[in-house]
Parts: structure tokens; C-alpha cells; sequence
């Protein structure tokens, strides 16, 4: 007939010296016959007091390690929603100032430019969204001044050929 402690030490015995080192940090945790076979395992393999005490102190490192990559990475997220923040306002402004122009230049109805501004409004969110979505990392200020100005172009283009067609 097996024991409890014969079990354990059955069991002890198959596993590598992290996982015995991590049973041991927790041994309070454990029955009485783990305790033990758990204690002769760490007899038979040379394992001490210290090398468990080395490990938990390696551990509760490994722990801190975590901790200071996921607040790093939500910092960075914040940091990065910022500028992702202030990248949309350069377009929208791009988009604005063009907008104005072009009803300054043109002298564009009120209604023409109330349109032309939703429109553009639309086309610089759409924009912004599939940089973001497709650029990620890759979206910098210098990425977002020249779709700025690429998009206040094609604009300022697309609103002059309309404007000379319908004129003739």
C-alpha cells in the first residue's frame, strides 16, 4: 500500500529543480506528507534553505521586472494617444485652413463651402483612421505634415477642377 508521502515523493521526484524550487517557496501551503516528501526531494537533489531563498528572491525580481514593463507600456500607450491626438488635430487644421482658402480664393457660396467642409471633414477623419489602423508605429509628425499637405492638395485640386468644369 502506497502513502500519501510515498505519492508525493513519486511525484517529487519527476520534476526539474524550478519546479521543485517553486513548490518549495510555498510549502506552507502545503499538507504535511507534501511537506515532507517536498523536504527530502530538496535533501536528495542538494537543494537548502538558501538555494530557496535564492529562487524566491529571483522570483519576486522577475515579478518586479513585469510590473515596471506593464507600467512602461501604459505610459507609452497614454504617450502615444497624445500624439496620435495632436497628429489628427494637425490634419483637421490642414483641412480647415484649405477649406478657408478655398472659399476665400474662390468665393465659394456659403453653402458650397458648409458642404465641401463636411466632406473634408469625413475624408480627414477616413484618413487618420486608415494611418492608424494600417501605419501604427509608422504615423510621426513628418508622416502626418505630408498627408497634411498631400490631402490639402488634392483637395485644393479636386475643388478647382470641379469649380472649372461646371464653369464651362
Amino acid at each position: 500500500m502506497t502513502t500519501p508521502s510515498t505519492k508525493f515523493a513519486g511525484h517529487y521526484a519527476k520534476l526539474n529543480n524550478h519546479e521543485v524550487l517553486r513548490l518549495a517557496a510555498q510549502k506552507d501551503s502545503l499538507l504535511e506528507a507534501a511537506r515532507q516528501a517536498l523536504e527530502s526531494e530538496l535533501a536528495k537533489r542538494g537543494l537548502g534553505t538558501a538555494s530557496v531563498a535564492a529562487y524566491e528572491r529571483g522570483e519576486s525580481e522577475v515579478l518586479e521586472q513585469q510590473e515596471n514593463h506593464r507600467r512602461l507600456d501604459s505610459r507609452n500607450t497614454w504617450k502615444r494617444r497624445f500624439e496620435v491626438s495632436g497628429y489628427l488635430a494637425i490634419l483637421i487644421t490642414g483641412d480647415l485652413v484649405t477649406i478657408s482658402l478655398i472659399h476665400t480664393v474662390l468665393n465659394l457660396p456659403a453653402e458650397a463651402v458648409r458642404v465641401l467642409t463636411k466632406i473634408s471633414l469625413q475624408c480627414a477623419l477616413a484618413v487618420a483612421a486608415m494611418g492608424m489602423a494600417f501605419a501604427g508605429r509608422w504615423v510621426t509628425l513628418k508622416t502626418t505634415l505630408l498627408t497634411t499637405a498631400l490631402f490639402c492638395l488634392a483637395l485644393l485640386l479636386w475643388v478647382v477642377w470641379i469649380t472649372a468644369h461646371k464653369a464651362s
